[in-house]
């Protein structure tokens, strides 16, 4: 029986080296696949003005595998910025651009037209991809998006975009209702009606009393 039990535990100590071994084998492997993408990109950085969409299927591909982990990176961000230098805003740029069209049509349109045009399929919301706005000619003044200028481009991403109004006039009025709201509850407090229970609603004051606090105010006495 003793014999048994040190077989059992040489055996398990086998198993556990193994796995152990395993284990260090695959993250040698990812820290290798890794190192061999990032030399990629930046290989083709120094060609990103007609790589772009190259480059930006190399960051697909460190992002999608996880790659920062094996290179003791905690966020994607910050192994494309240590390692590569490219400033984040770029990086998704280009993975959105290497995401959204074929090479081809990235390539016919330029890196700039080319996001531009991404950033458009997103805003339009019955467009199910970039591709399907190429051919169209309704956005830009009879123009086949695909031909368009830069300018052009970037224009009619603005004037999609949702508007948000932010003026200074509603900042004002934003700020005069909380004084308000501040002043209605300051003197309301001393007859023990909570702050809480006082706020404005569209163009009403509006104040809650609770069922037992109303008896003490306003009850027959």
């Amino acid at each position: 029986m003793q014999g048994e039990a040190m077989g059992k535990s040489v055996i398990e100590q086998s198993n556990a080296g193994r796995v152990v071994v395993a284990g260090r084998d695959a993250m040698s492997a990812a820290h290798a696949r890794a190192e061999e993408l990032l030399a990629k990109a930046l290989a083709l950085r120094e060609r990103i003005s007609r790589d772009f969409w190259d480059l930006g299927r190399v960051l697909v591909l460190l992002r999608d595998e996880k790659m920062h982990v094996p290179l003791g990176y905690d966020r994607f961000d910050a192994m494309v910025d240590a390692r590569l230098g490219l400033p984040r805003t770029l990086a998704w740029k280009l993975i959105s651009v290497a995401e959204g069209l074929p090479r081809t049509d990235a390539a016919r349109l330029g890196q700039e037209r080319a996001y531009a045009v991404v950033a458009l399929a997103r805003i339009i919301p019955e467009v199910e991809s970039p591709t399907e706005l190429l051919g169209r000619e309704d956005i830009i003044a009879g123009v086949p998006l695909a031909e368009a200028s830069l300018r052009d481009l970037q224009s009619a991403v603005r004037a999609a975009r949702p508007k948000v109004v932010s003026t200074l006039a509603k900042r004002q009025a934003a700020r005069e209702l909380k004084a308000l709201l501040k002043t209605a509850q300051d003197r309301l407090a001393p007859l023990g009606i909570p702050r809480a229970r006082t706020a404005i609603a569209g163009e009403e004051v509006v104040v809650r009393l609770p069922l037992d606090l109303a008896r003490r105010l306003f009850g027959r006495s």
